[in-house]
C-alpha cells in the first residue's frame, strides 16, 4: 500500500470547497467551512445567489491560500514522513482484517493538503483529501479510514 501526500493546487482546493458550497447541499456541509474559518462572511457565503457567493469565496479563499501555502508544502512533508513511520504496521493491520495480502495493493494512493475542511474521496482514482490543520494523528486516522473504502471497494 502506497500513499503519496503532496498539495492540492490552488484551482483544485476552490473548486473542492464551492462543490460542497452549491445549493445542492445542506447546510451541514456548507456550514462547515464556516465554523473552520469565522473571518469569512457567512451572510455572504451561505446565502444570496450562487454566483455572487462563488465569487466572494473565491477571492477569500485564494487570498488564505496565498497566506498558507508554505504551510501547506511543510504539512505534506510531515505526513509523508508520518505515512512512512506507520506505513508496515498499517499495512498489516489491513491484511488481518481484509484476509488478504494487502502490501502489493492500492500502491497509486494519493492524498492531497486542502483547505478545504470537508476530505472528499474519488474510489476509483484512490484519491482523497487532508484539510490542512490536522495534526499527524488526524491525518492517519483520516487515511485509514479512506484506505478501508479502497480496499472494501478493491475487493
Amino acid at each position: 500500500m502506497k500513499l503519496v501526500v503532496d498539495v492540492m493546487s490552488y484551482e483544485d482546493t476552490i473548486n473542492s470547497i464551492l462543490h460542497f458550497q452549491t445549493d445542492d447541499n445542506t447546510l451541514y456541509w456548507r456550514e462547515r467551512l464556516f465554523q473552520e474559518y469565522p473571518n469569512l462572511d457567512k451572510y455572504k457565503g451561505l446565502y444570496g445567489e450562487w454566483n455572487a457567493r462563488k465569487k466572494y469565496l473565491s477571492k477569500q479563499l485564494k487570498f488564505l491560500y496565498l497566506q498558507v501555502e508554505n504551510k501547506l508544502s511543510e504539512k505534506a512533508d510531515i505526513f509523508n514522513q508520518y505515512w512512512f513511520e506507520r506505513k508496515n504496521e498499517v499495512t498489516e493491520v489491513f491484511s488481518c482484517v481484509f484476509q488478504i495480502d494487502c502490501a502489493n495493493i492500492l500502491n497509486d494512493m494519493s492524498a492531497k493538503i486542502s483547505l478545504n475542511p470537508i476530505c472528499p474521496r474519488d474510489i476509483h482514482h484512490h484519491f482523497f483529501t487532508i484539510f490542512y490543520r490536522y495534526g499527524k494523528e488526524q491525518f492517519l486516522m483520516t487515511a485509514i479510514h479512506e484506505m478501508i473504502h479502497f480496499v472494501w471497494f478493491y475487493i
